[in-house]
């Protein structure tokens, strides 16, 4: 073998001085962003855009918070969904994101500034596992193909319309790399970061992805600090006579002796040296020094994220109190059957048998297409299940590797006990509809074992080292291409196609026996070849697999990718960019078909419907937009009522049959209040048969709802503001939704809101005139916002100045 040296440049490994072949962490940007963009050409020009949710949520409720911001701005309260939604606290929305709010100042309210965002988004996944991986101390190759690998997963191409599941996911290597900077280089300032970064995903992620990402993070500080980083244990055992004692060579000595006996002294040796180490009150010392300032590093990741996140969920969790019943915790049996069907296992073959199976007449298995995939890059994963190959931090692969699995199982629902036994042990996960949805977080681990099993790419490449590597990537890759092989060809033999499927199919063919076959046929080339040819398979060809790999994965994923332009190209025109309701003088329509518009886009319109794509669900007021004789109350330009008297009832389904009864027998609602301390009642929730039957009899008795004559004076998102002429003392009923932070003045004096029909607001008025204003102030505002940006900036700022003063101190000191 040729004596050449080992240079390094910009952290990577370099190879031999002729000829040198180099992959910095500069290429390793450019190719990625090139990779990205290229791949995803058709929404760069803006050919395709998203679908399903993407469409329907995500962008429609983006252009709201860029025409807010835009206005200067922010998203509270809309009137224009629903009848009225604190559209601004919904975790989902985004609207207190510093990240979304800049990319809509810069974008605008359109699909373009969406697309913006989405991309955006997409890029900050990768760039993020590229710094995750420098902070492993992984070369650039592998982080590179790491950063490809990781946004073309499932992740990205399952959950493409969900823009809040790819915010979370994009944030979480950012948020893994600085928590773990925090606990191996002992910075709590690195924590503060980490818990920075994982509010602002919560500010417009996922929340049930934030919950597990925090799950996930506490297990890898305690996997960090009670698994030593390297396998050499004198790093951490005492020493005989000042020199370290070699435990492992003893050991091995011990065992085969160097003539192939045992050696009985060595042997005794590390016994010795062994038991004093485990038993040593040095040693207990330092363990529980290392999980003191764990609790250190955990308290500032998250007081720093509680901080960041809770203006969005501080005012959820005060204004869904009344407005929705999707607060309350779900039932065991809903969360069990919302996992991912054990069949979808096999899709870690291709990324088309998802889609194969969701277009069937007849599914192998019933799950939503988009939770209902496990991909990943196939060099990825055989990289992280050739792990072992090493001796570096082996203790905690095995224990990310368990990580892995276990979530893995937790996305399989009832499938197995586990999830069961969380849903009891863990109260946070009876709120997560979606148990597959915990299936994100194994692949982020598959990431990670890969860079950690490719990490020392010097070894890689040496002749005697190497070899232990490349053979077990051969004998996995075998192995596990051989399994992809069997999964594949026996879900498409189950599940009946059609021949419109035929071009996708023949494509996915070629994707699963190139791109599996590839990985195996490197690892001969590299185990037959000498050190150049294997730089080459790292630094050129196992890119170039891995790009391959994500062209063909956009190839079949594209109908859970993409979607066409024709909505917003019928949408844009009537594009109004004012949030000022006034001139519209309440007119409000049932629906975006009603109105004419594709849906939820009658907030790009900036017109009020009654119904909407919402989070926020609330029974009530389903019944009462499907009910003809209720919903006509809520409808047109007249919808402000008058009423002498009302009758008091709690917010429950018995209650408001009753109260739909009577509405139906008379042709209008009467009014019935229910205190804002109200709680949405269950419909197991048995009230007592003549409480039901008093409020029944006083319903029936009452006069309904008149209507009342009222001159509009401000409609905006956060203020209603008219004048009326009452009758009579009594009540007004104002047919727009009711939650915790509307307050309302009467004639200059505060008045106390009540929650009027189970859905709307309603005041007490006097006989005459009357001026009611109603203004939104929720729970919070705007102070927790303060606090929220204020701790991003410091941080920020601190970030961006603390090197600078550092090379001030240093520059000092040296003269």
């Amino acid at each position: 073998m040729d004596q050449r040296s080992a240079s390094s440049v910009d952290g990577q490994d370099t190879g031999p001085t002729t000829r040198q072949v180099t992959f910095g962490w500069r290429r390793a940007v450019w190719t990625y962003l090139a990779t990205l963009l290229g791949v995803n050409i058709v929404l760069v020009i803006g050919i395709r855009t998203g679908r399903w949710d993407a469409v329907d949520e995500s962008c429609p409720y983006f252009t709201l918070v860029a025409d807010a911001a835009r206005q200067g701005q922010l998203v509270l309260w809309t009137p224009l969904v629903n009848g009225g939604c604190p559209a601004g606290f919904d975790p989902q929305i985004g609207a207190a994101s510093p990240l979304e709010l800049l990319v809509g100042l810069v974008g605008g309210g359109n699909e373009f500034g969406f697309r913006l965002y989405w991309l955006v988004v997409w890029c900050l996944g990768g760039i993020g596992v590229m710094v995750l991986a420098r902070q492993l101390k992984a070369a650039a190759w592998i982080g590179c193909v790491a950063a490809i690998g990781y946004s073309f997963s499932a992740i990205y191409t399952s959950h493409a319309s969900h823009t809040s599941y790819l915010l979370t996911m994009s944030i979480f290597p950012w948020v893994l790399a600085r928590l773990d900077a925090a606990i191996t280089g002992r910075s709590l300032f690195a924590a503060v970061q980490a818990g920075a970064l994982w509010g602002l995903s919560a500010l417009g992620g996922y929340p049930g992805l934030v919950l597990a990402g925090a799950m996930y993070a506490v297990a890898w500080g305690f996997g960090r600090v009670l698994f030593a980083d390297k396998c050499d244990p004198t790093s951490s055992l005492p020493t005989a006579q000042g020199k370290p004692v070699a435990v492992c060579h003893c050991f091995a000595e011990a065992v085969h002796g160097v003539t192939g006996e045992p050696d009985t002294a060595c042997a005794k040796q590390w016994h010795t040296v062994a038991t004093n180490a485990a038993l040593s009150p040095a040693r207990t010392s330092a363990l529980l020094r290392k999980l003191g300032f764990l609790a250190l590093v955990l308290s500032a990741y998250f007081m720093t994220g509680l901080a960041v996140l809770s203006p969005t969920y501080v005012g959820f969790m005060a204004e869904s109190q009344g407005y929705t019943n999707r607060g309350r915790s779900l039932s065991r049996k809903t969360v069990l059957n919302q996992g991912m069907p054990p069949t979808a296992l096999t899709t870690f073959a291709s990324p088309y048998l998802s889609v194969w199976n969701a277009k069937s007449c007849d599914p192998l298995w019933c799950a939503d297409v988009t939770m209902s995939s496990v991909y990943v890059s196939p060099l990825l994963l055989i990289l992280a299940l050739s792990a072992g190959a090493g001796v570096s931090n082996s203790r905690f692969r095995w224990l990310l590797l368990a990580l892995g699995v276990f979530y893995l199982l937790l996305a399989l629902g009832g499938t197995t006990p586990l999830y069961g036994w969380f849903f009891d042990l863990v109260p946070p996960v009876r709120y997560l509809r979606f148990a597959a949805l915990f299936r994100c977080y194994y692949i982020p681990t598959v990431v990670v074992l890969a860079l950690l099993a490719a990490g020392n790419t010097a070894k890689l490449l040496e002749e005697g080292s190497s070899r232990v590597f490349w053979t077990s990537l051969l004998r996995v890759s075998s192995a596990v291409a051989g399994l992809a092989f069997v999964s594949f060809a026996a879900v498409i033999w189950l599940v009946p196609g059609n021949r419109g499927e035929v071009p996708q199919l023949l494509l996915a063919v070629a994707h699963v026996v190139c791109i599996w076959l590839a990985v195996a046929l490197l690892a001969i080339w590299g185990l037959k070849s000498e050190r150049m040819v294997r730089e080459k398979i790292l630094y050129r060809f196992l890119v170039i697999l891995t790009i391959a790999d994500a062209a063909l994965t956009i190839g079949l994923s594209t109908w859970t990718v993409y979607g066409g332009l024709q909505q917003w190209q019928t949408v844009a025109a009537k594009h109004v960019e004012s949030l000022d309701l006034t001139d519209r003088c309440l007119d409000r329509q049932l629906s975006t078909d009603v109105a004419g518009l594709p849906r939820n886009n009658n907030l790009l319109s900036k017109t009020p419907t009654l119904t909407g794509y919402s989070c926020m669900a609330n029974s009530f007021h389903a019944q009462y937009a499907e009910n003809p004789v209720l919903s006509r109350s809520a409808l047109g330009s007249q919808r402000i009522w008058f009423s002498p008297s009302a009758v008091r009832v709690p917010l429950s389904d018995n209650f408001f049959q009753k109260f739909l009864a009577a509405a139906k027998r008379t042709g209008r609602p009467c009014l019935v209040l229910s205190d804002r301390g109200e709680r949405f009642r269950s419909r197991e929730d048995k009230a007592p048969p003549e409480q039901i039957a008093k409020c029944a009899k006083e319903m029936a008795e009452s006069p309904p709802v008149e209507p009342i004559s009222a001159t509009l004076v401000e409609y905006t998102p956060n203020r209603l503001i008219l004048d009326v002429t009452a009758p009579h003392d009594g009540w007004l009923l104002v047919t727009d939704r009711w939650a915790a932070g509307w307050r309302a003045a009467v004639n200059g004096e505060d008045a106390e809101v009540w929650i009027g029909n189970f859905i709307f607001r309603a005041v007490r008025v006097r006989e005459g005139a009357n001026r009611v204003a109603f203004r939104y102030c929720p729970a919070g505002h705007p102070w927790l916002l303060l606090l929220s940006w204020a701790t991003l900036g410091a941080v920020l700022a601190a970030t961006v100045a603390l090197p600078v003063i550092r090379k001030r101190i240093v520059a000092r000191r040296e003269r």
